[in-house]
């Protein structure tokens, strides 16, 4: 049930991208043709999956993988803190540059971390959601680090690089397993 309501689901995106007719129409139509067929062998039932970022279905499956793989080393963090860094939104003209700015400012981040000898453990994922109304992109990062001085310090070095951003926008918590799977689930948003 939950598989045919996220195939829907992608079906109605993908038929709305093919109509675009971009260089991407031959993945929409493989996204629109993911997952229709099931074989059955023995006990074993197998599909055929497209992979692509927009199918909610390998989305979810892509989802579970990462939980898989990451569950150990994070369960392994002593101190978990999720930490969400922003900056104000920008226009899809400043968006490119922007995200570079952010790519070498956490770079610088980590760079100074390491001389004061503080080392950052733990796991980092760049979100951008879009603003229709105004027409605006906003780029942030989540994080899940080890300790809730490396997590201040983070902000506190953002915000010397990005003086524009309000230290209200900036977010620290204790991380619960709810902000483990909320991580994972930036992963694989569309």
């Amino acid at each position: 049930e939950k598989r045919a309501r996220s195939k829907f689901v992608t079906n109605n995106i993908t038929l709305a991208l093919a109509d675009l007719h971009t260089d991407l129409n031959k993945s929409y139509w493989n996204t629109y043709y993911c997952n229709t067929l099931l074989t059955q062998t023995g006990k074993t039932i197998t599909a055929r999956f497209c992979n692509n970022r927009w199918c909610t279905t390998c989305n979810r499956i892509r989802t579970a993988k990462l939980i898989k793989g990451y569950t150990e080393p994070l369960s392994a963090l002593q101190d978990k803190y999720f930490v969400t860094l922003t900056i104000p939104n920008v226009k899809a003209s400043a968006l490119k540059v922007t995200l570079e700015d952010m790519r070498t400012s956490f770079a610088d981040i980590k760079d100074v971390m390491r001389k004061r000898h503080t080392k950052i453990v733990g796991i980092r994922k760049l979100e951008c959601t879009y603003n229709p109304t105004e027409n605006t992109f906003h780029p942030h990062y989540h994080f899940i680090v080890d300790g809730s001085e490396v997590a201040n310090e983070i902000v506190c070095e953002w915000l010397t690089r990005f003086p524009e951003a309000r230290r209200s926008a900036q977010d620290v918590r204790k991380a619960d397993a709810n902000a483990v799977q909320e991580l994972f689930k930036y992963f694989t948003k569309i």
